[in-house]
Order: structure tokens, then sequence, then C-alpha cells
């Protein structure tokens, strides 16, 4: 997979554009396939949390834009703490989005990614590359991973683009 780091303003625009008007079809996938989904990140968090301390707070720890310098002093320590606020995701729910948070900031710091972008750009390949680990590919034989990958691409890239 070959995915730009660096990303013109004009892509970025047509990204963001495609996030907000394609998020209904995103969401459009079976409840069984979802349902899946929602399994496999039950799973990758329960192999996460067995690493490190995961604490789930209801404000911003690392600031309203935090960054891989903020976050790394807690990692060192063994922690890392995830917002609850602005948690609405019609895709997950609540309680999965909040797993899916932890997954994601979990890769940024194991891979030393920020969260500019084109940084998240990279951390989407390692949460693919992560998902698609023989542990879970073994586990999880049903999943559709193409699709998997457009939500993750919509879920990090998209939206990414869309924040910036």
């Amino acid at each position: 997979m070959n995915i730009k780091t660096h990303v013109p303003p004009h892509t970025a625009e047509k990204m963001a554009r495609r996030y907000k008007d394609s998020s209904n079809e995103i969401y459009s996938i079976s409840e069984e396939e979802l349902w899946g989904f929602r399994r496999l990140i039950d799973k990758q968090f329960s192999d996460i949390s067995k690493r490190i301390n995961i604490e789930f707070v209801d404000y911003e720890p690392y600031g309203e834009n935090p960054t891989l310098d903020a976050m790394m002093e807690d990692f060192r320590c063994g922690l890392i703490q995830i917002h609850t606020t602005g948690n609405d995701s019609h895709l997950w729910g609540k309680f999965h989005n909040l797993q899916f948070r932890a997954i994601h900031d979990y890769l940024h710091l194991i891979h030393g990614h920020d969260f500019t972008h084109a940084e998240e750009c990279k951390v989407y390949i390692k949460q693919f590359e992560f998902s698609i680990r023989d542990r879970y590919t073994e586990r999880f034989p049903y999943l559709n991973w193409d699709t998997y990958n457009r939500i993750l691409r919509s879920e990090i890239v998209y939206q990414s683009a869309y924040k910036e």
C-alpha cells in the first residue's frame, strides 16, 4: 500500500469534503459486518491494555491540540489518557469509539508519529498493518479487510483532513 504522507492543500480539501459527504456511505455496512469490526476493536484494545494502562478522562489531558511530546511523558510511565469529550461516532458507538481512540493513540506513540495530517496518514497505515496481523486475521477470518481499510481511511485520513 502506498499513500503519500505529504498532501497538497487542494487534495486535503477533497479528502475533507469526501469525509463530510460520504460518511453515510461508510455507515451503510451491515450490522453483522459492523459487529465483527467491533469485536476486532475489543480484541485489539484488550491486547494493548495488557501492555499499558489506559485511563478514560472527561477532559483533554494533553490540550485541545495534542502533540506526541505532550503524551510521551505519560506513555513512558505506562499510561495513555483518552478524553471522553466529543465521543460521537455513528459507526462505532461511544464504547467502541473510545477503544478505537486508545488503539489509535497507542500506535501514534509506539511509532513516534505526531498528530499532523501527514503523520495521521502514516498511522492509518500502521493501524491497518496492526489489524491484519496473523493473530487477528486467524481469529476473525470472516472480516472483509477491504471494507475495514476503507473505514480506517475515512476515520483517520479523511477525518484528519476535515479537522485541518
